[in-house]
C-alpha cells in the first residue's frame, strides 16, 4: 500500500522522540541507598532567633533565622536567610501537594 512507508516514518519517528525523551533523565540515588548517620531516625528541626544583618556598601539588609536539628547523637546548626524559607516552601508544596505547609512570614 501506498501509505504504508509513511505510516512507518511516522512509527520510527515517534520511537526515536521516545527514547530521546527517556534519555533526559539521570540515574539519581535515593535517600535510603546513601548511607548516613540519620537515615530512618527521628530528626527534630526548630527554626529560631531572627537576626537582621546589615548589608554593605553594595547589598541590602537581610533577615536570617537559626535552624537547629537535632536527632540520636548528633546536632546540626545552621542560619539561613529568609528567601530560603520561600524556596524550600515552593518545593514542599510542588513534592507533596496534599500536605499542609505553614505559611512563612512576610518579607
Amino acid at each position: 500500500m501506498p501509505g504504508d512507508g509513511r505510516n512507518q516514518e511516522v512509527l520510527n519517528e515517534i520511537a526515536k522522540n521516545k527514547q530521546k525523551s527517556e534519555k533526559q533523565y539521570i540515574q539519581t540515588k535515593r535517600i535510603e541507598d546513601v548511607a548516613t548517620i540519620l537515615n530512618g531516625k527521628k530528626v527534630d528541626i526548630t527554626v529560631t532567633d531572627g537576626l537582621v544583618k546589615e548589608g554593605g556598601i553594595f547589598s541590602a539588609s537581610f533577615l536570617t533565622y537559626k535552624v537547629v536539628s537535632t536527632g540520636p547523637g548528633v546536632m546540626f546548626e545552621v542560619r539561613r536567610k529568609d528567601a530560603d524559607f520561600y524556596f524550600l516552601k515552593k518545593h514542599l508544596l510542588r513534592s507533596f501537594p496534599h500536605l499542609i505547609v505553614p505559611n512563612c512570614p512576610k518579607q
